[in-house]
């Protein structure tokens, strides 16, 4: 945020911040074609936001422990990366009318629209926070596998003793 020395500026910098977290980013590099694939990346780029600052604002430093959390944000960003370099190298190839462009520009609209599936997936489970049903049984089962230091049940094939 900018320096509030001056009280008076604050409902400005108070709006400017605001509107820059709210807005949803215009994707402008994309081939028209591109432009539902664009979109979804541009609101899913928003909502990844939100979910990460409120992972952060919630959690603070201890934000290291929440392994399930972090391993849905590292997904996300993977998708929206797979699916920014998809679009990227779809609107290339449109641009220069090669013969692959069309396969690509559908190829992108699929990762897409899968990418954003999973996005959306992992932001709710970030937004359900801490301690709903399966981060919580994913927990004891991983204590009781570190308590035995191994996997617990025995083999099926070795028989019952």
């Amino acid at each position: 945020m900018k320096s509030l020395k001056n009280v008076s500026t604050l409902p400005t910098v108070l709006y400017e911040e605001a509107s820059s977290r709210l807005a949803t980013p215009k994707i402008t590099a994309a081939a028209g074609e591109l432009s539902e694939a664009a979109n979804l990346i541009a609101t899913r780029t928003k909502s990844f936001g939100a979910a990460v600052d409120k992972l952060a604002r919630t959690y603070g430093k201890d934000v290291v422990e929440q392994q399930l959390h972090l391993q849905r944000v590292a997904n996300s960003a993977i998708d929206l990366y797979a699916m920014t370099a998809s679009v990227s190298r779809a609107s290339r190839s449109i641009s220069r009318k090669l013969p692959s462009a069309e396969h690509e520009r559908r190829l992108a609209h699929v990762i897409c629209k899968l990418g954003a599936k999973r996005i959306d997936q992992n932001v709710r489970e970030i937004n359900r926070g801490k301690g709903h049903s399966e981060d919580k049984e994913i927990g004891k089962i991983a204590d009781e596998v570190f308590g035995k230091k191994g996997y617990i049940p025995p083999h099926p094939v070795a028989g019952t003793q």
